[in-house]
């Protein structure tokens, strides 16, 4: 099954991005960034059960992955901490916690399922995550671009934002997605495939839907 909010061409923010105002894709960046906030709690939630599961190949990626997240590849600084100052410095916008409903239930429901008792079901949580965040973050490095043209704002083309980018759509995505599918074709045995599908297809239906309520508000704005 594909979905359209992992494809440039068909996500409903891309589609409206050329004709919003300056306000509206501020409004969307303001949204999408409670993911980023939220990642380490989601994985580390994940990592813990295939622990308990000794679910070993799994919970030792998570265990990377969260690393990386948490700065081990950039001197200490938090993956989001550093998407934050970049947003606050380089696009001039104030990152505010206070977010819509449907956002607000969005995170909520997948916390649900990556705190699932059910450790597969978990499991297929995190890889819906990691498998789409290398195309959602192709259409928001293009939505941060556009933003920047409608404010007159010239982005710098290294560091920054732009290194936050590239660094993950080219290098740490790419791995946390390839090492978390090999540790879970290791780990997850037959009998839990259907647990495993279940969290990966809740999880995308949930971003599916978050996309196509972030475009409606973006209008709204």
């Amino acid at each position: 099954m594909s979905y359209c909010f992992a494809n440039a061409q068909l996500n409903p923010v891309s589609k409206a991005v050329a004709s919003s105002s300056a306000l509206q894709l501020a409004s969307v960046i303001n949204e999408y960034a409670v993911l980023p906030r939220v990642i380490v709690e989601l994985l580390t939630a994940v990592r813990d059960s295939a622990e308990s599961a000794s679910l070993i190949p799994v919970a030792e990626e998570l265990t990377r992955n969260l690393g990386e997240e948490q700065g081990s590849d950039t001197d200490g600084v938090a993956h989001y901490d550093l998407l934050k100052a970049g947003i606050v410095k380089e696009l001039h916008l104030e990152v505010s916690e206070a977010v819509s409903p449907k956002t607000k239930l969005f995170v909520h429901s997948i916390k649900q399922i990556a705190f699932s008792r059910n450790t597969a079901e978990a499991i297929g949580a995190a890889y819906a995550l990691e498998s789409s965040a290398r195309p959602e973050l192709l259409i928001v490095r293009e939505l941060f671009q556009q933003f920047a043209r409608s404010k007159n704002i010239t982005l710098n083309p290294e560091g920054g934002l732009a290194d936050f980018f590239d660094r993950h759509i080219n290098v740490w995505e790419v791995g946390h997605e390839c090492k978390l599918r090999e540790a879970t074709e290791k780990s997850i045995t037959p009998a839990c495939h259907q647990d495993f599908e279940r969290g990966f297809i809740g999880v995308m239906e949930l971003m599916e839907q978050w996309w196509a309520d972030m475009a409606v508000e973006c209008k709204e704005a």
